[in-house]
């Protein structure tokens, strides 16, 4: 039972980072109104160019990373 609980506690932190790692690669979409039209405007991917708002997609994925090291060192 230990041993599950274990498994659990290590796979579900990773299971997350996954998840906000999907999310922000290829999900990611805000919706512009413009007149009477809603278009989809994709968000979604990875940069370290400067003035690109891709690049505040990392600070999720960090995050989560930080807060799983972090559990785990404990």
């Amino acid at each position: 039972m230990v041993k599950a609980i274990q498994l659990l506690a290590h796979a579900l932190p990773l299971l997350a980072v996954v998840l906000v790692g999907v999310w922000m690669s290829s999900v990611l979409t805000q919706y512009v109104k413009t007149g009477n039209d809603v278009a989809p405007k994709n968000l979604s991917g990875f940069s370290w160019a400067t003035g690109d708002g891709r690049v505040f997609n990392w600070h999720p994925l960090l995050m989560t990373l930080g807060f799983v090291f972090c559990s785990c060192a404990l």
